[in-house]
């Protein structure tokens, strides 16, 4: 018994070495959230669709000729498949107009209407346009953004221009 009990206690000991030395990964999202997310099996909450809509949307449209290439290449790690190639081709096309025209954006979100059973959310804002760091034009703009939760992993399905309004 004693000896059944020595044995025992080195396992003990053994796990608990072992749990304590384990390498563990931490997950971070990177944008500020400000509000409580969650992910579980297939779905994500309402809240999470919001936040990582307004952070990809303003990677997209909250842009100047000098982050344009840094932005582009960020934001694609977060693409589907099935839209990457075109994303890629848009980003660049708008990128090389950004440089030579010296043209910078700036987006404020307004409001986002969530759609959690098809992973779409219509968000609407204020585009600001600027040329040569001059203000040109400010318009309210609706954007649809779609997304495919794969592994865990939300990303990027389309994003199209709905709307625009004179402000």
């Amino acid at each position: 018994m004693l000896i059944f009990g020595c044995i025992m206690l080195g396992i003990n000991m053994l796990l608990t070495l072992i749990l304590f030395n384990a390498q563990e990964r931490v997950v971070i999202i990177p944008p500020q959230l400000n509000t409580s997310v969650w992910t579980e099996k297939g779905t994500v909450s309402q809240s999470y669709l919001e936040e990582m809509t307004v952070f990809f949307a303003k990677q997209i449209l909250d842009i100047t000729p000098s982050t344009a290439s840094f932005q582009r290449e960020h934001l694609l790690r977060y693409v589907d498949p099935s839209f990457y190639s075109a994303l890629r081709k848009k980003m660049i096309d708008e990128e090389e107009r950004y440089k030579k025209d010296n043209i910078s954006m700036s987006f404020r979100p307004l409001s986002a209407v969530v759609n959690v059973k098809s992973l779409q959310v219509t968000l609407t804002g204020l585009l600001q346009q600027y040329v040569a760091n001059k203000f040109v034009q400010q318009t309210k703009e609706v954007y649809e953004m779609n997304f495919s939760y794969q592994a865990g992993q939300l990303l990027i399905k389309n994003f199209i221009f709905k709307e625009q309004q004179e402000f």
